[in-house]
């Protein structure tokens, strides 16, 4: 998509799952396991239509109301020890390396595990500022909660500052923070109605750097 004029932006926020990175196949693989050992029969389809929440979210969208921290513990258990399937879009690490030494602000915005997070931020070699996911203190997606924690501690404008996202859940975030969307349509999404949207990592330089 060709952009004629760039946008100054100085803090990007990141959705992790679709955008940095593609998850899909963990995923299945651990809603399937997780799914046959409790005997929920929900197939991952299901499961797929509300990526981007929060995950106990996602099991009362799909009818689970019993056993959600047995599910939940389980379920982030079979993604930590299956990593391996979780795959890196392409040009994502040389991309972010580019507006760090641009003195750009780098943050991640997920409702992915902290700590599974935090795993697969090692393999990019590249220093986020900050990195919040849904905690006792800040509601998860669509809350603007992470977003506005993570625009206050940088001391950014809103005007300056981007949420990059995949899914519905991740447009609403950031018009409920007051902030621009990127939309990655090469993720889990289907269509997301917003103004701006890359087809691949690398287009993210041509409209905003």
């Amino acid at each position: 998509m060709k952009y004629k004029k760039k946008i100054f932006k100085k803090h990007f926020i990141f959705d992790l799952d679709g955008v940095l990175f593609n998850s899909i196949n963990n995923m299945k693989y651990s809603w399937n396991k997780v799914s046959k050992e409790n005997h929920l029969f929900i197939p991952f389809s299901k499961y797929k239509k509300h990526i981007g929440l929060p995950f106990y979210s996602i099991l009362n969208k799909i009818g689970i109301k019993e056993n959600q921290n047995k599910i939940q513990k389980k379920y982030f258990l079979f993604s930590k020890k299956n990593i391996n399937k979780i795959k890196l879009y392409p040009e994502v690490k040389s991309v972010l390396k580019k507006l760090k030494n641009r003195g750009k602000i780098l943050s991640i915005v997920t409702s992915k595990k902290r700590s599974n997070a935090l795993i697969l931020l090692k393999k990019l070699e590249v220093k986020f500022d900050f990195v919040k996911t849904e905690n006792k203190s800040l509601k998860g997606k669509p809350s603007p909660d992470l977003i506005n924690y993570c625009i206050k501690k940088s001391n950014t404008e809103k005007k300056h500052c981007l949420y990059v996202g995949d899914m519905s859940v991740d447009y609403l975030s950031a018009k409920n923070a007051n902030i621009d969307f990127l939309y990655a349509k090469y993720g889990f999404g289907s269509k997301v109605k917003n103004k701006k949207s890359m087809n691949k990592f690398s287009q993210l330089l041509k409209i905003y750097v």
